[in-house]
């Protein structure tokens, strides 16, 4: 009966020292700087970049997560009044930056600029949009940054090779006003900084199951020579 209780006692240890020895934890790619080799993008822009899949040799994968950082710079937009009396506009600028994995992993960044006021009646015609009867504004460095975290679906992510995430884009424009007038923008150009993290649960080492395997051998053996005496 010693012997069997002994015999539990160290199987039950081994088992609490593999729970120990699983853990999470994390790999993280980026974050990188895609900007068009050395050129901002133009709204408008697509395409495609990979980043490593996870390797499932590591343990088991129980997040996904991808964080995006975008930046837009420049770009115009502008409202003139052609009204014989003024009224309020207000306009806006940037860009959407729309970036997705091979599944539900979806981040949206749309780093806004908006300029409102108060449009006299009309005074410049042809439109050239300066003067009071126009409100004007140039974009400049704009920055939004979105996170989103998948839970499950981990197949296209693991593996030995790279997984491939889309980008596509817009230009964020528009305007309102209380009277009637004409509009004229120009695009802005956006770069952005994605970057991705694996968590998962790691495997316990091998060394270690080899460390509680010869313990239990040797254990068995004391408890087998104890009986033969």
């Amino acid at each position: 009966m010693k012997n069997l209780k002994l015999v539990g006692f160290v199987v039950l240890a081994a088992l609490l020292a593999c729970g120990t020895v699983a853990h999470a934890s994390t790999i993280q790619y980026g974050p990188t700087l895609f900007d068009n080799g050395g050129s901002n993008y133009a709204s408008g822009a697509s395409g495609s970049f990979g980043i490593p899949q996870f390797d499932p040799i590591l343990g088991t994968l129980t997040s996904v997560e991808l964080i995006v950082n975008g930046n837009s710079y420049g770009g115009t937009n502008g409202f003139q009044n052609t009204q014989a009396f003024s009224g309020e506009a207000t306009v806006n600028i940037g860009s959407s930056i729309h970036v997705s994995g091979p599944s539900s992993l979806v981040v949206l960044t749309n780093p806004t600029q908006v300029a409102s006021g108060v449009v006299t009646a009309e005074v410049n015609t042809p439109p050239n949009f300066t003067g009071s009867d126009s409100i004007y504004l140039a974009g400049t460095t704009s920055t939004d940054t979105q996170s989103a975290i998948l839970y499950g679906g981990f197949v296209p992510y693991e593996g030995v090779g790279n997984v491939t995430f889309n980008f596509t884009s817009s230009l964020d424009e528009g305007h309102s006003a209380t009277v009637s007038g004409i509009s004229q923008s120009s695009p802005t150009l956006f770069n952005f900084t994605p970057t991705v993290i694996y968590t998962y649960t790691a495997v316990p080492e091998p060394s270690t199951f080899a460390l509680l395997g010869v313990g239990l051998i040797g254990l068995l053996g004391y408890a087998r020579r104890k009986r033969a005496a």
